[in-house]
Protein backbone atom coordinates (compact mmCIF):
# COMPACT_ATOMS: atom_id res chain seq x y z
CA UNK A 1 0.00 0.00 0.00
CA UNK A 2 1.26 3.17 -0.50
CA UNK A 3 -0.35 6.67 0.86
CA UNK A 4 0.31 9.72 -1.04
CA UNK A 5 -0.41 13.65 0.23
CA UNK A 6 -0.88 13.67 -3.64
CA UNK A 7 -3.74 16.28 -4.72
CA UNK A 8 -4.85 15.13 -8.16
CA UNK A 9 -2.75 17.30 -10.33
CA UNK A 10 -1.30 15.48 -12.96
CA UNK A 11 2.35 16.78 -12.30
CA UNK A 12 2.14 14.84 -9.24
CA UNK A 13 0.87 11.59 -10.82
CA UNK A 14 3.73 11.86 -13.43
CA UNK A 15 6.21 12.32 -10.59
CA UNK A 16 4.54 8.98 -8.97
CA UNK A 17 4.79 7.30 -11.98
CA UNK A 18 8.77 8.00 -12.52
CA UNK A 19 9.24 7.16 -8.79
CA UNK A 20 7.37 4.03 -9.60
CA UNK A 21 9.56 2.79 -12.26
CA UNK A 22 12.23 3.42 -10.67
CA UNK A 23 11.61 1.58 -7.84
CA UNK A 24 9.58 -1.05 -9.25
CA UNK A 25 10.49 -4.01 -7.20
CA UNK A 26 10.02 -1.91 -3.95
CA UNK A 27 6.45 -1.82 -5.16
CA UNK A 28 5.17 -5.11 -6.20
CA UNK A 29 1.80 -5.51 -7.29
CA UNK A 30 -0.79 -5.71 -6.96
CA UNK A 31 -0.06 -2.10 -5.83
CA UNK A 32 -2.97 0.26 -3.89
CA UNK A 33 -2.67 3.75 -3.52
CA UNK A 34 -4.51 6.14 -1.66
CA UNK A 35 -4.89 9.83 -1.47
CA UNK A 36 -5.76 11.87 1.39
CA UNK A 37 -7.12 14.16 -0.85
CA UNK A 38 -9.92 11.79 -2.30
CA UNK A 39 -11.77 12.04 1.17
CA UNK A 40 -10.50 14.67 2.87
CA UNK A 41 -9.22 17.56 0.24
CA UNK A 42 -6.16 19.50 0.47
CA UNK A 43 -5.08 19.05 3.96
CA UNK A 44 -1.59 20.72 4.10
CA UNK A 45 0.96 20.61 6.47
CA UNK A 46 -1.46 18.16 8.44
CA UNK A 47 -1.12 15.07 5.45
CA UNK A 48 1.67 13.31 7.33
CA UNK A 49 -0.31 12.41 10.63
CA UNK A 50 -3.20 11.63 8.96
CA UNK A 51 -1.84 9.19 6.62
CA UNK A 52 0.46 7.60 9.84
CA UNK A 53 -3.08 7.51 11.30
CA UNK A 54 -4.49 5.61 8.40
CA UNK A 55 -1.72 3.32 7.75
CA UNK A 56 -2.06 2.00 11.40
CA UNK A 57 -5.90 1.54 11.01
CA UNK A 58 -5.35 -0.09 7.62
CA UNK A 59 -2.45 -2.51 9.07
CA UNK A 60 -5.01 -3.10 12.12
CA UNK A 61 -8.17 -3.61 9.55
CA UNK A 62 -5.87 -6.12 6.86
CA UNK A 63 -5.22 -7.91 10.40
CA UNK A 64 -3.14 -11.74 9.83
CA UNK A 65 -5.21 -12.60 7.16
CA UNK A 66 -3.35 -10.37 4.89
CA UNK A 67 0.34 -11.49 6.00
CA UNK A 68 1.32 -9.99 2.46
CA UNK A 69 0.43 -7.09 2.95
CA UNK A 70 3.56 -5.81 5.99
CA UNK A 71 4.04 -2.40 4.93
CA UNK A 72 2.76 0.71 3.97
CA UNK A 73 4.67 3.46 2.24
CA UNK A 74 3.82 7.28 3.22
CA UNK A 75 5.28 9.87 1.32
CA UNK A 76 4.46 13.74 0.50
CA UNK A 77 5.87 16.58 -1.29
CA UNK A 78 6.11 20.32 -1.12
CA UNK A 79 5.50 22.59 -3.77
CA UNK A 80 8.83 24.12 -3.05
CA UNK A 81 10.25 20.57 -3.40
CA UNK A 82 10.99 19.23 0.14
CA UNK A 83 10.11 15.97 0.56
CA UNK A 84 9.40 13.31 3.25
CA UNK A 85 8.45 9.56 3.53
CA UNK A 86 8.20 6.81 5.91
CA UNK A 87 7.35 3.33 6.17
CA UNK A 88 4.83 1.66 8.55
CA UNK A 89 5.12 -1.96 9.12
CA UNK A 90 2.48 -4.53 10.83
CA UNK A 91 3.68 -7.47 12.91
CA UNK A 92 2.18 -11.05 12.73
Amino acid sequence: HILSCQTGESFWAQEFNYAYLRNAPLMPEPLTVGLVAESLGDVGAAAGAIQAGSAMYLLKKLGPAHQETKRILIYGCADAGQIGACVVTGGK
